[in-house]
């Protein structure tokens, strides 16, 4: 492991002479202010971005920067916020916990345990929450039926304690601006309560190259704020696409490897491409038929385990080789076992399942356009951010989908004019993901880096934060860190 403590004392006083002469307003009570959430202070890169994206908009705006870390104390990132010449607050968010401990009994949270409709209409405080809670439930388990009891009352009784501690703070400093790395599951009921004010929310992304998507909120309208973003990114580019492009928007090349499963028979092939099924699918997009990603599958298997006429070949999420995904997967064709039912051969790449492919079917993945771009029909279920401009077939309801699932050996293929313009899309994505800024490439560098590890089953953050502190003191030394798009807030757009 590398001295990451050693490192962090390091970045602190490297940055603090960065920022020195450079004062930005102090916060007086009553006045508005740009307010950072470090919800992933453990990720130290993350919370770097933040203070730098904060403190961009407090110097554009003329306004404060106050930063806020709630998770455990010993993560909290006050000497970053100090080293960026910010207001640090910490707050313990066990505080708020037991505070609802003792007015809220634990039987009226129970009384929505197991119960999906209660769940995902849950309301504390005027707040939506169902779906951040139901996102936090899949961390503890792929099938929700699964969380226990007590994990429920955890995840429920964290949820108002964010959503008390959020109206807390804005009540408090008054934010013109919040700033929050990601703000997925839980961590989404920041961008709530903060559509129930007049301010605009700022996600960062840091697989974006640093570009920001600045939001004005109707109230509890905090889904499908990334597509939302790219859709906006699409409708005004004027970008076109260049024939030696490739067709992919992810670098999965080295995550592929899968069981074999010879498949011998002349049936068509259809690929039905998972999703990591933990992933944060109700708080990032919107969902037409399924409750999540994983109830999606199941629906899937018992459709198609009746549907005998092509080979219905299951592709795992290259993101999904750890934990216990592979075996819910294998467990679930084993439940429905059919002689036409398969996992995706090992080492079969993208470029020859485009040849091999009668369809491909997703929930809401890249690969719906990637591969209707290659001609390929595909399915999906969401309004993602290729949905809306006639890009491969939506299934709206469940009869519509099980249609499509039918009749799938008989889906017409896209037309040349479709396919062009999935290109460009698809384009357009990847000249977003890009950048020539140094500062936001290390941030996207280390993002990648992470992924891949995850893919491996390795997690060394302590040696991600290390190569982080390095590439940021490098680019320090070169004086490219106040000219960086990051806190310029260069690449920022205003969506609707």
């Amino acid at each position: 492991m590398f001295p990451y403590t050693t490192s962090r004392y390091r970045f602190y006083k490297e940055n603090k002479t960065i920022w020195n002469d450079e004062s930005i307003s102090a916060y007086r009570k009553g006045a508005s202010s740009v307010f950072a959430v470090h919800a992933l202070s453990w990720h130290f890169e993350y919370s770097v971005l933040v203070d730098l994206a904060a403190r961009g908009l407090g110097k554009k705006y003329g306004l404060p920067v106050i930063a806020l870390s709630y998770g455990l104390k010993e993560d909290a990132f006050i000497e970053g916020d100090e080293s960026f010449g910010i207001t640090g607050i910490y707050e313990d968010i066990n505080n708020y916990i037991e505070a609802v401990k003792q007015k809220i009994d634990d039987r009226s949270i129970l009384d929505s345990y197991h119960d999906r409709n209660k769940i995902l209409n849950m309301v504390y405080k005027n707040v939506k929450c169902g779906n951040a809670v139901w996102d936090a439930m899949s961390i503890y388990s792929i099938e929700w039926l699964n969380v226990s009891q007590s994990d429920y009352l955890n995840i429920v009784r964290k949820a108002y304690s964010i959503i008390d501690l959020a109206y807390a703070m804005f009540e408090k400093y008054s934010p013109a601006f919040l700033v929050v790395d990601e703000g997925v599951r839980l961590d989404s009921l920041f961008f709530q309560v903060a559509s129930r004010y007049s301010m605009k929310i700022i996600p960062i992304y840091r697989h974006k190259a640093c570009k920001y998507g600045c939001f004005k909120l109707d109230k509890n309208d905090v889904v499908n704020l990334y597509n939302r973003y790219l859709i906006k990114k699409i409708k005004q580019s004027h970008i076109c696409f260049e024939q030696t492009e490739s067709l992919y928007i992810d670098d999965y090349s080295s995550f592929n490897e899968r069981e074999i499963q010879l498949i011998t028979n002349n049936k068509s092939n259809v690929y039905i491409m998972l999703h990591a099924f933990q992933d944060a699918s109700r708080t990032t997009v919107y969902h037409n038929v399924y409750t999540d990603y994983t109830e999606w599958f199941e629906k899937t298997m018992e459709i198609i385990s009746k549907i005998s006429d092509v080979n219905w070949i299951i592709r795992d999420h290259p993101m999904a080789k750890g934990g216990s995904q592979p075996k819910y997967v294998k467990d679930m064709i084993a439940r429905y076992k059919s002689p036409n039912i398969f996992l995706s051969d090992i080492r079969e790449s993208r470029d020859e399942i485009a040849q091999n492919a009668k369809a491909i079917i997703t929930y809401s993945g890249d690969v719906g356009i990637e591969y209707w771009a290659q001609g390929v029909p595909t399915i999906m279920l969401s309004e993602t951010y290729y949905a809306w401009d006639g890009i491969s077939y939506v299934a709206h309801s469940e009869q519509e989908y099980i249609r499509l699932l039918k009749n799938i050996d008989r889906l017409e293929k896209p037309t040349d004019e479709s396919k062009e313009k999935a290109k460009r899309i698809l384009s357009i994505i990847k000249e977003d993901m890009k950048s020539d800024d140094e500062l936001s490439n290390l941030f996207s560098d280390i993002f990648i880096m992470e992924q891949k590890g995850i893919s491996e089953e390795i997690r060394d953050y302590d040696l991600y934060e290390y190569k982080f502190i390095e590439g940021y003191i490098k680019l320090a030394e070169e004086d490219k860190i106040k000219t960086s798009k990051c806190y310029l807030l260069t690449d920022m757009i205003e969506v609707d």
